[in-house]
């Protein structure tokens, strides 16, 4: 078709006009929730049923996905298995000159399998689509064996399908092109070569296709052609490439898609699958490129430990190697292996279709491997299954979060869900051979009497339709056969060291006995925990006295609001909800870099999870160490050290801390990198130093990395735990070395539970908390516990209540951001977000994290550390703790939103209705506004007096107001039903929030008033 005005932007990629830095917008925080549909014939009968069925299921899903007041779609799509006939009728029809064949070409598509088509948006503008065009030619000439056989032009059909929204001006020109597989790239038959061999072939040009538009989008023309010859920007997405299957996609009413693409309406396009999707796309940008399917799958669902993922993938690529690529060179092109310009579902796909090409495993199989069950504390699993989700767990992290996953290859088709099944999928097996896989029943009209079996997908199970047995795969067989292909157990038993079990480190008189310890410690290696040793004194003036606790900026309110009670009652200290002091990049007495970042929750995950009741699906505990190579399964892989926990209690610590000297057979060494840096130097600088540090020791085979504090003191200042572990993770990241080490950092820093997650979440491994132990001790008497075989090994042993707490609690933050094994979650940054961390901070130790505002740079943490130093051995040295007031206002303590000046004029305004009060009151909340909250430092614009009778009066404004939706379980009921009241009154709204109200709201009262919410929440249908 010519082009018209549709299409003009061409920004089919990006999406929609979005915004730009630097705004607080972000495309790390984007996710989406969709509807999904899988129709297939198990005995792999193609035919147009199985496509025209799919998109009348499409079109009874638009509830599923999303459209604007402009008609504009988040994006729907189909994935078909190639259909072979109709493509060859339209190359040898050349209607309206649709096929441009290549020069040399036979101008005849070769027999199935012989042959690929790559489906592309392209733009507009010829200039720009022939350059994109080049580039696509100039990869494939590239590779060896594969050779371009021609271009189709995909009819499309815009006018009907898109009308005059941004979708139309976005839209991108749609193109097939065809690849063969040659003996040697110049030959014109195809060879006989075996299908994965030819998909791997094709995943290599996707690649190469990709990172050719890259480099000609970041760097200008792509050396190897005259600047006159495709000059200028790559503007081309790859939907698919595959001999398999095809995707047609875009920004398309649910019920448009075939309008918009002729070919799905075509007798001719025939499938025995077909994959629909629409979406929804809850906090994202819709984009033609991000329309799903992707290559190999759709979801419907949020990827909650997506940056964590990202970050492991980076980091294995040094470990990685695989005989299907035998040359390095061969592998290290297909990195970085996955594009994070994506969405989450996209990135998902690209980990996914890595695996399942590079390895020897099937789709499905790839897939059981990053979407594991729950099978940590299912006593009902066989061993043999348990065996493999193990092995697995040591060589590769879950991909967690709820989800429904459907994928196709057109050889297997299938779903799954997540371990929690907080997605709904809903299976139709039927009597004629098909099946109708969506997100809810009733997409379809099916006979009763058609129906064989009426089921549904449960929590982190598989339905699995294999095309070439042609039959249905139960979950329990396929788990079986995949978990009994290797002797997983056998490995484990063999392998896998246990620190409860199998580490012969410690006896059980020597975790009391100092001389053992002193023994461990012997080694030069680890002479730089000897600090650990020093004797401790007991009782609360020993530890108000401790020079060291000052320097690291413990305060009493710490001592006694949550490290006392945690010792006391060996659970976290409980408070009430709210939290008004001063975000930590407008406090004035200087914060720990922890408090500038707060925790994130998942946004489509639903329901809430609770740590205590859904124990089943939870877990902490992770394997430590080198890891092996993800790509091939092999015994010594699983050769690593299985944790419980990432809070190590001071056993287990000396346990790693000596492991070559106690179990040298292990072949593991570690090294001891102190990250104190002496007073003359700066925070950056001991920061640089430290990286380059971690990494020479991991270049030279150091496999559990140390980071270490304990030698700080009155010539040494310690680089805050967080910083340190942020850097050097992302710096052997970058180096590919992160895979070859442990990270366990023993620090004075972290004392609650957020500063543990923090820790875990920005890289560390297992996290030694040594001061809190050390405070435990010297609490002794007032704890009330027996602590004097606890004196003999000062850090050894604290009491064991509080450290087991300290253990649980981390699953605590696990529900909020939708994911379930916390532990081996290191590196999962989109748990948190930085408020007011500097650029400099963020990009050198932080890396990746959200952070929409800048603020304070190394330089002020590094006066604010020393400041903290010089109180505890300065000639100024405090005799006491301080008390910042955090919790507690303290008139030179911490600023609060609410003082108690401010809440007596409150007081007294509401008793006296005095506007004088009232008004000291406002200028007192505002004052601390300012001091506390980032809406304080906006001010508003100066307008244009109006005279005050064009003002609406002050009864009528208040009827727009509405109260927040604060479900009954949040507050008490008096509250709810007295804000509820007054709401009525004013002729306003009370929301009921989540779960409603009690009907008995519904009768009006006595005097008239009424307590029924004007708005009431109910869930959305299907969104379980």
């Amino acid at each position: 078709m010519t082009n018209n005005t549709w299409g003009a932007n061409d920004d089919f990629v990006t999406g929609f006009p979005r915004p730009r830095v630097p705004t607080m917008w972000s495309p790390d925080m984007e996710r989406d929730s969709c509807g999904v549909a899988l129709l297939a014939h198990i005995g792999g009968q193609a035919s147009h049923a199985i496509v025209s069925d799919a998109l009348l299921a499409l079109s009874r899903m638009a509830h599923r996905g999303a459209k604007g007041c402009d008609n504009a779609e988040d994006g729907v799509g189909i994935m078909l298995a190639l259909p072979h006939e109709f493509l060859r009728a339209c190359c040898d029809e050349k209607e309206d000159g649709e096929v441009e064949w290549a020069e040399g070409s036979r101008q005849r598509l070769p027999e199935p399998g012989g042959y690929a088509v790559g489906m592309m948006f392209l733009a507009w503008k010829d200039d720009e689509r022939r350059q994109a065009q080049r580039l696509v030619e100039r990869a494939i000439a590239a590779q060896e064996e594969l050779r371009l056989l021609g271009w189709r032009r995909v009819p499309v059909d815009a006018a009907k399908a898109l009308g005059q929204g941004p979708a139309k001006h976005n839209a991108p020109s749609v193109w097939q092109f065809f690849v063969t597989h040659t003996e040697d790239g110049g030959g014109l038959q195809p060879t006989s070569t075996n299908p994965a061999e030819f998909e791997r072939k094709l995943y290599i040009l996707t690649k190469e296709i990709e990172k050719l538009g890259k480099r000609t989008t970041e760097d200008g023309p792509d050396t190897g052609s005259p600047p006159q010859d495709g000059a200028g920007t790559f503007k081309g997405y790859l939907c698919s490439l595959s001999s398999r299957t095809v995707v047609y996609k875009g920004l398309v009413d649910c019920g448009q898609l075939g309008t918009f693409y002729p070919d799905l309406r075509d007798p001719r396009v025939q499938s025995h699958v077909a994959l629909v999707h629409a979406r929804f796309s809850t906090n994202t940008f819709p984009s033609w490129a991000r329309a799903q399917p992707y290559r190999v799958l759709c979801h419907n669902g949020e990827i909650n430990t997506l940056r964590g993922n990202i970050n492991r993938m980076r980091a294995r690529q040094g470990v990685m190697h695989t005989p299907l690529f035998p040359e390095p060179a061969q592998l290290e092109s297909l990195y970085p292996v996955i594009d994070e310009t994506g969405s989450d579902s996209g990135m998902l796909d690209n980990a996914l279709q890595f695996y399942s090409i590079t390895s020897s495993r099937s789709l499905p199989e790839a897939l059981a491997t990053m979407v594991p069950e729950t099978w940590e504390k299912d006593e009902l699993m066989d061993r043999d299954r348990r065996a493999f989700y193990e092995y697995h767990s040591s060589v590769q992290e879950p991909w967690d979060g709820p989800a429904l996953l459907a994928f196709t290859d057109a050889r297997f088709a299938g779903a799954v869900l997540d371990r929690n099944g907080l997605r709904p999928a809903r299976i139709l097996e039927l009597k004629d051979g098909r099946v109708i896989l969506a997100s809810e029943v009733g997409l379809l009209p099916v006979d009763a009497d058609n129906i064989a079996k009426k089921t549904r997908l449960k929590p982190g199970k598989f339905f699995l339709i294999d095309f070439e047995q042609k039959r249905i795969i139960r979950d329990r067989d396929f788990k079986r056969s995949i978990a009994t292909a290797q002797p997983y157990a056998q490995w484990l038993a063999r392998q896998k060291v246990a620190l409860d079990r199998d580490l012969k480190l410690l006896s059980g008189q020597a975790t009391t006995d100092r001389v053992a310890a002193e023994r461990l410690l012997t080694a030069p290696q680890l002479q730089a925990l000897a600090p650990l040793l020093a004797p401790i004194e007991e009782g609360e003036a020993a530890l108000q006295a401790d020079p060291q606790l000052k320097a690291f900026h413990y305060t009493a309110e710490q001592i006694n609001m949550l490290l006392t009670p945690m010792g006391k009652s060996g659970v976290e200290a409980l408070g009430s909800m709210g939290n008004d002091e001063a975000l930590a990049c407008l406090s004035k007495t200087g914060r720990r870099v922890s408090e500038f970042f707060k925790q994130l929750f998942a946004q489509v995950t639903n329901p809430p999870i609770d740590p205590i009741r859904e124990t089943v699906v939870m877990a902490l505990n992770t394997f430590i160490g080198p890891e092996g190579n993800v790509l091939v399964p092999e015994e010594g892989h699983c050769h690593r050290l299985q944790i419980q926990s990432p809070t190590l209690t001071t056993p287990e610590f000396l346990a790693i801390a000596a492991l070559p000297q106690t179990n040298p057979g292990l072949g593991w060494t570690t090294s001891v990198v102190d990250i104190t840096y002496p007073l003359d130097q700066r925070l950056d600088e001991a920061i640089e130093a430290l990286c380059e540090k971690a990494e020479e020791a991991v270049a030279q085979g150091a496999h559990f990395l140390i980071l270490s504090d304990v030698s700080a003191g009155a010539n040494a200042l310690a680089v805050p735990a967080l910083m340190a572990t942020g850097a050097v993770h992302h710096h052997l990241i970058k180096r590919q070395l992160r895979c070859k080490c442990a990270l366990v950092v023993a620090s004075a820093d972290p004392r609650d539970v957020h500063d543990l997650c923090l820790l875990v979440g920005f890289g560390a491994d297992a996290v030694y908390p040594y001061m809190v132990y050390r405070c435990f001790i010297a609490l002794g008497d007032e704890l009330q516990h027996d602590g004097e075989k606890e004196k003999e090994l000062t850090a050894s042993s604290s009491p064991q209540q509080p450290q087991s707490q300290l253990k649980k609690d981390l699953l605590t933050p696990c529900p909020a951001i939708g994911k379930y094994r916390s532990a081996v979650d290191k590196g999962i940054l989109k748990v948190f977000e930085a408020v007011g961390l500097g650029r400099d901070v963020v990009k050198t130790c932080f890396e990746g994290v959200s952070s929409r505002l800048s603020g304070l740079s190394f330089r002020h943490f590094d006066a604010t550390l020393r400041g903290w130093h010089e109180k505890g051995y300065g000639a100024g040295a405090l005799k006491t703790l301080p008390n910042a007031g955090q919790y507690h206002w303290r008139a030179e303590g911490e600023a609060h939103a609410h003082d108690p000046t401010a809440m007596a004029k409150l007081q007294e305004a509401t008793r006296t209705n005095s506007k004088e009060a009232f008004r000291s009151y406002s200028e007192l909340a505002d004052a601390n506004t300012r001091r506390c909250m980032l809406r304080g430092l906006f001010s508003f614009r100066a307008g244009s007096p109006i005279p005050i009778d064009e003002v609406e009066p002050a009864a009528a404004i208040v009827k727009r107001f509405c109260t927040g939706a604060m479900s009954y379980g949040s507050i008490s009921k008096e509250t709810h039903e007295t804000l509820a009241v007054a709401m009525n009154r004013a002729g306003g709204r009370s929301n009921s929030g989540e779960g409603g109200e009690d009907y008995e709201r519904f009768q009006p009262l006595a005097n008239g008033d009424s307590k029924r919410s004007a708005i009431k929440q109910w869930p959305r249908p299907g969104s379980a």
